[in-house]
């Protein structure tokens, strides 16, 4: 079996670091190879190095990753030509920053066509349709996870977090053979038994792989509205972490914080269910807030963007929120305004 990990920053490092050290200590798992595309720091160090992870109470380092810079240096390093490129083994984490999505897709074309899964592995509502325009939908898989990861070195990258990861496959439904839009809207009806049995088989696989890696992890049989859930905690913490500098346990503390974090995860739900999301409860600002303070030393990724001086999500998080509350003719004063105020950072 193949990992490769695309856009191997701060979580994509962390999950694939993970697999990568299950091989390693692992005579069931060691055939499985781990393969990483991200910046050029990054990857010399780890091809220098190994990859450090440094969790809560130890450094675990991973000698057996392989690291390329890009597809170029990928294919001269295998020696084959795009045609010769077999991949049918590999699964294929996409990790980029949302913005960088249709490039890394453009980019790795080659890979993700001939890999047997693509596992979208982001923050943001919607990636999933960005990724079908390219790909079958029956190959898509998206994960979501509220674990916290900080590279704050080359080759090194810090678990700052434990949380909870869902996997699942968005475009096909559980109880049919449906294959369904990104929202629930089914665009054609198929019978592909075999094609749903073995994409079951490969959440099963994956699920399995990453529990035992360290990366508790269940099989969502709703991931669309399981992402929606989960964007109401990345609404309700980062752009509040990008804007005052805070980590996340910190936010918590401020009582006027805490209480626009959550007008912010109420502005959202109302819109989600606005869209006609079946939400699986009702208390998202309290899961926001238990997030923030079971990941309380962790600086958010948009924070950490920040800090970087670089472009954030913001317009995939809460101002997707913006968006579609504009369709909707509804008001979201609160996502407005942070959006707004951190598409300002990037001219401070």
């Amino acid at each position: 079996m193949k990992i490769g990990i695309i856009g191997a920053g701060s979580i994509g490092s962390l999950f694939g670091g993970y697999l990568a050290y299950l091989a390693q200590k692992s005579a069931v798992n060691a055939d499985m190879e781990v393969e990483f595309f991200g910046r050029e720091d990054h990857i010399k160090a780890i091809n220098r190095g190994g990859l450090k992870i440094y969790t809560q109470s130890d450094i675990i380092e991973v000698k057996n990753i392989k690291g390329y810079t890009g597809i170029r240096e990928y294919k001269k390093a295998k020696n084959k030509i795009e045609e010769d490129m077999n991949n049918s083994s590999m699964y294929l984490f996409l990790s980029t920053k949302t913005y960088d999505m249709k490039k890394a897709l453009r980019e790795y074309a080659s890979l993700t066509e001939g890999a047997k899964r693509v596992i979208i592995l982001q923050n943001g509502i919607g990636n999933e349709s960005v990724v079908r325009q390219f790909l079958s939908p029956k190959k898509i898989i998206r994960i979501i996870t509220s674990n916290g990861a900080f590279l704050f070195e080359p080759g090194k990258v810090r678990h700052t977090g434990e949380g909870y990861t869902k996997i699942g496959a968005p475009f096909v439904t559980s109880g049919s053979l449906s294959i369904t839009e990104g929202e629930g809207s089914v665009i054609r009806e198929s019978a592909f038994e075999k094609e749903r049995e073995d994409i079951q088989q490969d959440l099963i696989v994956l699920k399995n792989l990453l529990t035992v890696a360290g990366l508790e992890t269940s099989i969502s049989e709703n991931i669309i509205r399981d992402s929606w859930e989960k964007i109401f905690v990345n609404i309700g913490i980062n752009p509040f972490g990008a804007l005052t500098g805070l980590k996340n346990g910190e936010l918590i503390e401020d009582p006027h914080i805490k209480a626009l974090m959550g007008d912010a995860v109420d502005e959202a739900v109302r819109v989600a269910r606005a869209k006609g999301i079946r939400l699986s409860g009702s208390e998202f600002k309290a899961l926001a807030y238990d997030v923030a303070s079971k990941t309380a030393e962790n600086k958010n990724s948009m924070l950490q963007d920040v800090l970087k001086g670089g472009q954030t999500e913001i317009d995939f998080i809460n101002g997707r929120i913006v968006k579609y509350a504009e369709e909707l003719n509804m008001e979201v004063p609160i996502n407005r305004t942070v959006s707004y105020l951190v598409r300002g950072l990037k001219k401070s």
